[in-house]
């Protein structure tokens, strides 16, 4: 499980989820390339019904990729940023613009 908002978004739902802080994993800690937890399907399906957004193995990372991008290690190939933006359009906060 991933924010697309920030870590402390992240933290919050997972505490939601009964998530143990233990369990996070990030880039700064040395484990994982992104901020994230794993879940259990289970668990997964209780995100989704508290309004998690459901992504595909691919989806994930184009946003791991675009997070890269931002911070001037990579360069996406002009199919990703369109693949991007249409990613960007499904996890805009319902209600946005």
């Amino acid at each position: 499980m991933v924010s697309t908002v920030g870590e402390e978004e992240l933290h919050a739902f997972a505490d939601q989820l009964g998530l143990k802080r233990d369990w996070f994993q990030s880039r700064e800690l040395g484990n994982a390339s992104c901020a994230h937890y794993d879940v259990t399907r289970s668990v997964r399906l209780k995100a989704i019904k508290l309004g998690a957004v459901a992504v595909t193995g691919r989806q994930l990372v184009l946003l791991n990729y675009d997070g890269m991008r931002r911070r001037g290690l990579l360069q996406l190939h002009p199919f990703q940023e369109k693949e991007l933006a249409d990613l960007a359009h499904l996890l805009k906060p319902h209600g946005a613009g």
